[in-house]
């Protein structure tokens, strides 16, 4: 387990409160992170793969994004990065972004996508769940009509945003859920 100050807060007192009363960070498993092998590897799939495998609630249409990745090659730094978005209308969005980070500069892939998922965390307004059973760890965040999940998956960091006032507010977790699990089953069978 690793030991540092993390989150990031609003006022001078509470980051050095944070920064005085250091907060514990998880880490699932046994294995430290240092010693985790890649578990996603090559160029990861695009959108038109996703759109594809992934249903998300009636209304919502793909939208078209570049591909960012390199299929012939790893970009510079080896972090590949995709993002998907399906809309109705300027409101309504889903948007699924993920990052696959390969082992680089003498550190594993897990461990680089852990530094940059925990940057997302914030003390105070990001719940912790270690209950999804599609990626080891998962970071909840809601803010007025949108909720996000940022979960991390060995050298894979996911992030779902659901922006949806017109959906019921206690439906925003389950369609980020549902869509995460239908976003990580396709990943893992590309």
């Amino acid at each position: 387990m690793v030991t540092g100050a993390v989150g990031a807060a609003t006022g001078w007192a509470a980051d050095v409160f944070y920064l005085v009363v250091p907060e514990s960070v998880p880490t699932p498993g046994d294995v430290p992170l240092d010693r985790v092998a890649d578990r996603y590897t090559g160029a990861p799939p695009d959108c038109a793969h996703i759109y594809a495998r992934v249903e998300t609630p009636a209304g919502l249409v793909a939208e078209r994004y570049p591909a960012t990745g390199d299929p012939a090659g790893p970009p510079p730094g080896g972090r590949w990065s995709e993002q998907c978005r399906w809309s109705a209308g300027s409101e309504d969005t889903i948007t699924i972004t993920w990052d696959q980070y390969d082992s680089a500069e003498g550190r594993t892939g897990a461990e680089r996508a852990k530094e940059r998922y925990e940057e997302f965390y914030r003390r105070g307004t990001t719940s912790r769940v270690s209950d999804l059973d599609f990626v080891e760890e998962a970071l909840w965040e809601r803010a007025g009509d949108q909720c996000v999940l940022r979960g991390r998956d060995g050298n894979l960091n996911l992030f779902v945003a659901v922006d949806r006032p017109t959906l019921p507010a206690d439906r925003c977790e389950s369609v980020a859920e549902e869509t995460g699990q239908q976003f990580m089953a396709a990943v893992k069978a590309w």
